[in-house]
């Protein structure tokens, strides 16, 4: 390979993606994790036309160097968001891509959308249906990041951030306008199981036993093992006299959350209504055996 040309060399380096992808070729013939100390004789195997461009980049090596290493950082806070999202651990989540984002120097629009998916998806933290509504959530960060997944890529996304905007609004006392928003996302995505959970809750709510058990049964038709529709169907079930079906119902729920208390306090009450004493008192004693934790439920506990 000759010397290449200055015109040639000033050609190359105007290009963004030359210098990231001769940035990106430094990187790895250096070990992860420690600074660059002495290039020379990795420079002195290139051939002389890469010497030259190098060598012109050798002022600016530390900083390119600094953002490889942000750029790994950024990654690792946004791999910790995804997981913690898919924990539901939102808060936690909503940090960790608030860092990435720092990192980014607040110019990564994907990781901004990650941060406020966590943010709005906060809705779903409180186990009363339809929940306290947190300080920090506004109706414009529902809005603003709708408009960021106005995408069909982002279809799915988009259905579950009107799952959450729908108990939001539930939360205001906007009761229509929820509605919309829960059949909206549905129609999005048929699949989206929070979305038919909300709704049959909020039409339980508004005295529509009939249209709720439907929307209760679409979700458990999605997947049998979605506990939280075991347990607001058992409630359905209790509140509409169904009481051998009800059991069935929690103690569905209590075979997949064990140690969730309200689980035996629920079935209890059923028990005690069909006469069966005895049982009923042990349920309630596993009940009081168990602490509290956060799970999805309706307010109007029996």
């Amino acid at each position: 390979m000759s010397e290449l040309e200055p015109a040639q060399l000033e050609r190359a380096l105007a290009d963004p993606e030359t210098r990231a992808r001769l940035a990106r070729a430094l990187a790895a013939e250096l070990k992860p994790g420690k600074r660059p100390r002495n290039l020379l004789p990795f420079l002195a195997g290139l051939a002389s036309g890469a010497v030259a461009v190098f060598a012109f980049l050798l002022p600016s090596l530390q900083e390119q160097w600094n953002l490889y290493k942000t750029g790994s950082a950024v990654d690792r806070y946004a791999e910790i968001g995804h997981h913690l999202m898919e924990q539901g651990h939102y808060q936690p989540a909503e940090q960790a891509f608030a860092r990435a984002l720092e990192l980014a120097g607040g110019q990564r629009i994907d990781l901004l959308q990650e941060q406020l998916r966590a943010h709005v998806e906060r809705m779903n933290d409180d186990p009363a249906w339809p929940g306290v509504v947190p300080e920090d959530v506004s109706e414009s960060d529902f809005v603003y990041l709708l408009e960021l997944q106005d995408d069909p890529s982002q279809t799915r996304e988009r259905a579950a951030t009107l799952a959450a905007y729908g108990a939001f609004l539930t939360g205001r006392e906007r009761g229509s306008d929820a509605e919309a928003r829960l059949r909206e996302a549905i129609e999005l995505d048929a699949g989206n199981i929070s979305a038919r959970i909300n709704l049959g809750n909020l039409l339980s709510d508004r005295g529509q036993p009939k249209e709720a058990e439907q929307e209760y049964r679409k979700a458990l038709a999605l997947n049998a093992q979605e506990s939280s529709a075991h347990y607001d169907l058992g409630l359905l079930l209790l509140e509409t006299g169904r009481h051998k079906e009800a059991e069935a119902e929690f103690r569905n729920y209590i075979r997949l959350e064990p140690d969730e208390a309200e689980g035996y306090r629920q079935l209890a009450i059923v028990l005690r209504t069909l006469g069966r004493t005895a049982d009923a008192t042990e349920q309630e004693q596993h009940a009081k055996a168990l602490r509290h934790r956060p799970i999805r439920l309706k307010a109007d506990n029996p």
